[in-house]
């Protein structure tokens, strides 16, 4: 994963005996080994890998977490080809640089699976 994503910062792959350390299994509730836990800026994500148990599974499942949560719209009009039968969070910016857009940007990935976040930056 780190030679495909070179990025400083992008992901942090980390790995613990949870035989040797078992108030981390306690904390974490690992009961499988081996265990994927996901964390979003510090913060452990609700739902947790439930794939196979095999290295290409893994990296299937970091390379979907890596994507971005945003659906970007070319103009605000695009709203009305949205699925109504889905729940979105929509927001409208001036500039991706902005600290609102970096707010969003955050909470999307937080809760990726839980609605779909769509933006419209001018």
């Amino acid at each position: 994963i780190a030679k495909e994503y070179p990025q400083q910062n992008l992901i942090a792959i980390g790995k613990v005996d949870c035989d040797s350390d078992n108030a981390i299994a306690t904390k974490y509730h690992v009961n499988k080994y081996p265990t994927l836990k996901l964390f979003r800026h510090g913060i452990m994500t609700k739902r947790e890998y439930r794939g196979a148990r095999q290295v290409d599974a893994f990296f299937d499942f970091i390379r979907k977490q890596i994507e971005s949560s945003i659906t970007k719209l070319s103009t605000p009009s695009d709203l009305i080809t949205l699925d109504l039968k889905k729940r979105y969070i929509v927001g409208h910016f001036d500039d991706e640089n902005s600290d609102n857009y970096k707010m969003f940007t955050k909470i999307a990935g937080l809760l990726r699976d839980e609605c779909h976040f769509v933006a419209s930056v001018n």
